[in-house]
């Protein structure tokens, strides 16, 4: 099933289901598919009384953490979340897929971006640590415009090993 990758089959199974059941089919909000942590924080800003202070829950923090039920804070550090990345995902063959690591790359090869792609072109993400930047839902394409002076960017997709 598309929407149950990691372990998430059972959570999201009834919720098509159901939909899929009522005459007529009906309507599914993409925001009852995703994993808690991004269903609480979509369309929403950072707040600093929540205890994070210091923490730089940025769009490397955002991805990394797309299906942990306990954010890993150390998703904060650049560097961190590189080698993270290099153990634990493999580069993808242009087939992007829910749960699959989008990043943004410039020519020299440095990774300036990160979202998590959902369907059909769309990613979540969050663009930049800023308080004042919400956690959002857009296409790649935005996404690409949004950092226009890192141009030219390449999209690069990585996928857990083994999934």
């Amino acid at each position: 099933m598309y929407w149950g990758v990691r372990d998430r089959e059972s959570s999201v199974e009834p919720i098509i289901s159901g939909v899929a059941s009522q005459p007529g089919g009906g309507i599914l909000d993409v925001l009852q598919l995703l994993p808690p942590l991004p269903r609480k924080l979509l369309n929403t800003f950072p707040v600093a009384s929540t205890g994070t202070k210091g923490i730089r829950r940025d769009c490397f923090w955002t991805t990394m953490n797309f299906f942990n039920e306990v954010p890993d804070d150390g998703f904060k550090d650049v560097d961190y979340t590189m080698a993270h990345v290099r153990q634990k995902y493999e580069p993808t063959k242009n087939d992007l897929r829910y749960g699959d690591i989008v990043f943004l790359v410039n020519p020299n090869g440095t990774v300036f971006h990160a979202a998590t792609y959902l369907a059909n072109g769309l990613v979540f993400t969050k663009n930049g640590a800023a308080d004042h930047h919400p956690w959002v839902i857009m296409s790649i394409d935005d996404m690409i415009e949004n950092y226009a002076t890192q141009k030219p960017a390449q999209v690069v997709g990585f996928r857990l090993k083994n999934s």
